[in-house]
């Protein structure tokens, strides 16, 4: 008995130098208790304090009448003066995308400083090429985009629900060589007195690859050029220098498909030349991250450490996309490549109809979170519903740590 009372506190106290301030017994009374989130999940699951969809397709205009908006989706997000900005992943397709075995497939030329779609008409790989259809196998054997994105500015009042106004600008549409078929899925992060960019650009040259822009004042962007090269996404940074250098998540793939995908560390002296990358956390055999894992919301700073809100796929059957749901990581303030404790379950999952339907079933997919101005327990996760539609979901910091499990 004695020999199990000393193991008990030896763990609880482990427990406790890494959330000093919570109090442990209420997450883990006993090595029993550990070992009932093993084998149940994690016990107290965060819940929505509040949650509320934002923008659709129906708020934006497509380029001409050649286009139909088919979603909005994805946002950064970031605090503005006492307003929050998102940057909204706005996606549109031409009439009759996929139609007999052909896809008519956008992408941007810039004349005389105005972005142009051009319309190429591509055959589809029968039956099985159009299996996916956001991005249809062609008889050459590559894949084409069925859209093309660009970004267009939400601006919210303090509270973080409201819409101020949505703004589109020419600069945040797809104008480079590299980002020919569009610019996805932005993060915004405050380093240094500026707001940096990391987004998606998609191009014939470069494949699926991550750029970055930045800006001072949300009206005049400056682009940085590509700073992962094909296949990299889901690249987050953090807001402070950690020994002097820049530091992100990004999620690299690898075609020869060795081993799982995994969130991995970089960092930079300035946030163009990244190295000293380092594997976080990967996927599981089975479960909520069981297919795909990914950065989400640029990390949150607490006092126990990191807090990011990622992404996770789990695959069922013969889903040729899978269910995407959310969870939470914990890193330490002075090493983003170590983690501490992770959600042995995902707690944000698709409830509403918005989340359920859409051009991808059943996604959630966070990509930005903001505190609230009155509560800094408070946190609004802004996200992408069912690749369609933008919402906003409010959770408890403090909530999120407590589910967390040690890693």
């Amino acid at each position: 008995m004695e020999a199990r009372q000393a193991v008990a506190a030896f763990r609880s106290l482990q427990f406790k130098h890494v959330f000093a301030k919570w109090n442990v017994k209420r997450v883990m009374k006993s090595a029993n208790h550990e070992s009932q989130i093993t084998n149940r999940g994690i016990l107290n699951m965060p819940k929505r304090l509040a949650n509320k969809r934002l923008v659709g397709p129906e708020d934006f205009e497509p380029t001409s009448d050649e286009f139909r908006i088919i979603g909005a989706f994805n946002p950064g997000a970031v605090r503005f003066g006492d307003d929050i900005i998102l940057l909204v992943r706005v996606v549109q397709a031409v009439n009759a995308a996929i139609d007999g075995g052909w896809l008519r497939s956008p992408r941007s030329l810039v004349v005389d400083g105005e972005v142009h779609y051009e319309i190429d008409r591509l055959e589809i790989a029968g039956r099985d090429g159009a299996a996916d259809h956001r991005k249809p196998q062609l008889v050459s054997g590559h894949r084409r985009l069925a859209f093309v994105s660009h970004i267009e500015l939400v601006r919210l009042a303090a509270d973080g629900y409201t819409i101020k106004e949505i703004v589109r600008s020419p600069q945040l549409f797809g104008r480079t060589d590299y980002e020919e078929y569009g610019v996805e899925d932005p993060r915004i992060t405050e380093v240094d007195g500026r707001f940096y960019i990391t987004y998606v650009s998609v191009s014939d040259a470069m494949g699926v690859a991550t750029s970055l822009m930045s800006t001072t004042d949300f009206v005049n962007f400056e682009r940085h050029g590509v700073i992962f090269p094909c296949e990299n996404k889901d690249v987050v940074l953090f807001p402070e220098r950690i020994g002097g250098r820049v530091h992100c998540h990004h999620r690299p793939v690898g075609a020869i498909n060795i081993r799982k995908l995994a969130i991995t560390a970089g960092s930079s002296p300035d946030l163009i030349d990244w190295g000293r990358h380092h594997r976080v956390l990967g996927c599981e055999a089975t479960g909520w991250r069981s297919s795909r894992i990914g950065a989400g919301t640029p990390p949150i700073k607490t006092e126990a450490g990191w807090l990011s809100i990622i992404h996770g796929v789990e695959k069922l059957g013969d889903d040729a996309v899978g269910t995407y749901t959310a969870g939470a990581m914990l890193n330490p303030l002075d090493n983003p490549s170590r983690v501490l404790a992770v959600s042995q379950k995902a707690f944000f999952k698709s409830e509403n109809d918005y989340e359920i339907d859409g051009y991808v079933k059943n996604v959630v997919f966070p990509t930005g979170a903001v505190r609230d101005l009155e509560d800094p327990d408070r946190l609004h996760v802004y996200y992408g519903c069912a690749d369609s539609v933008v919402a906003v979901a409010t959770y408890s910091i403090e909530a999120i740590l407590k589910s967390l499990r040690k890693a």
